[in-house]
């Protein structure tokens, strides 16, 4: 199936359903599935950046001229990453190869084959579809005006909308502008309002000042932030807590919004410099937009394991010869999890936040708790409840 085909179609999901790397820097070969709500666990080194970073490789298609790029450093074997793709229900998978200082090529599987691939054949496979917060958040970038920006894309399309229905901003730069700054009105207050309910502070205020329109590097603003202390502080120059707390709001933000097409948003241990509290009411957000978008996030929290779909969860580990393997656990593996992420009963305690910690028997209460909340259409991180498996004994 050609990609190019759905374009047209209104309000249709695309996901990523399978990933396949082979020769790109931790990873020799690793291929697994994923949800469109996908969350990566295992200890550190074993790979899971670099799969992050394969799916920004994979999207932004540009040459790899570094030996870094390429696994133990050989050069002469091509980075090759595979994605299948989930386009309302039909299977489309694209592979892109990437030699080392050569244009990458891409072809897509047609009958059994993989044949070159023109423009139109992969329009969902775009740069403009997918969004990468690393682990060193810088909110600058993702709250700027370019195309490749979540909030800049966002902004785009309400400046879109403003131009499209009046006919003399087209003509004049000056109502461009005026037009311009209604148009950000709306994501400014949005996210302002988001923001200061995750921070307990009405006094705050988001700022998108110096607005400018050029005809040829388009709208660019300087987002800030004020309170009762301090007026129009950089983003730059907050702390990282309230860094990560635009990203929440920006993502709280996303999930309310009507969109034609979904986004792809990989999150690179999104409970970075958030406290325990913030990392559930995180999850709750990601979980609500991955409803209308695919969220892959890494991670080593506990607080992030999703229990109620364990397909949702991706484990990797290292082998002893050094390769990477992963795999979707079930609820047998939790004490593999466990294990593996060093997780101890007592860190229970910090993943509900606070509110209430239940202490069960055995497997299956732990097990079977999530799902009573889900039939309530709740969750453990929205109540607040740690589950915490006391071991119970037979005799």
């Amino acid at each position: 199936m050609d990609l190019s085909k759905k374009s047209d179609k209104e309000n249709h999901m695309t996901y990523i359903k399978t990933i396949k790397v082979e020769h790109f820097r931790a990873l020799k070969l690793i291929e697994f599935s994923l949800g469109k709500m996908a969350v990566i666990i295992g200890e550190n080194d074993v790979g899971k950046t670099s799969v992050l970073s394969a799916l920004k490789v994979f999207f932004i298609n540009k040459k790899l001229d570094d030996k870094n790029d390429f696994h133990l450093h050989e050069c002469e074997t091509p980075v090759v990453i595979t994605l299948t793709f989930d386009i309302d229900k039909i299977e489309t998978t694209v592979r892109r190869t990437f030699e080392f200082g050569k244009t990458p090529d891409t072809s897509i599987l047609k009958d059994g084959e993989f044949k070159k691939a023109s423009k139109e054949d992969i329009s969902e496979a775009c740069a403009e579809r997918f969004f990468f917060f690393p682990v060193n958040r810088d909110i600058a970038v993702q709250f700027a005006m370019t195309k490749t920006a979540l909030l800049g894309k966002l902004v785009r399309e309400c400046v879109r909308k403003c131009i499209e229905d009046n006919e003399e901003a087209k003509r004049s730069l000056n109502l461009l502008v005026e037009q311009t700054k209604v148009a950000i009105e709306e994501p400014r207050k949005g996210l302002q309002a988001h923001l200061r309910q995750q921070m307990h502070n009405d006094a705050l205020m988001l700022n998108f000042d110096d607005v400018k329109v050029d005809p040829v590097d388009g709208v660019s603003f300087s987002p800030g932030l004020s309170d009762d202390r301090v007026s129009s502080l950089p983003l730059a120059n907050r702390g990282a807590g309230t860094q990560n707390n635009l990203v929440i709001a920006l993502f709280r933000y996303l999930a309310e919004r009507q969109t034609t097409n979904n986004l792809i948003i990989a999150l690179e241990e999104p409970e970075n410099s958030l406290h325990p509290k913030a990392q559930r009411q995180l999850l709750s957000v990601l979980l609500e937009l991955a409803a209308k978008h695919q969220v892959i996030c890494t991670t080593h929290s506990p607080v992030f394991i999703e229990r109620t779909q364990f397909e949702s969860n991706v484990l990797i580990t290292r082998k002893k010869d050094g390769r990477s393997d992963a795999k979707v656990f079930t609820a047998e593996m939790l004490s593999e999890v466990r294990n593996e992420l060093g997780i101890r009963p007592s860190d229970a305690l910090l993943k509900g936040g606070g509110n209430c910690a239940l202490v069960v028997e055995g497997d299956t209460e732990e097990e079977a708790l999530p799902d009573c909340f889900e039939m309530c259409k709740k969750s453990e991180f929205e109540l607040g409840i740690s589950i915490i498996k006391a071991g119970g004994s037979d005799f």
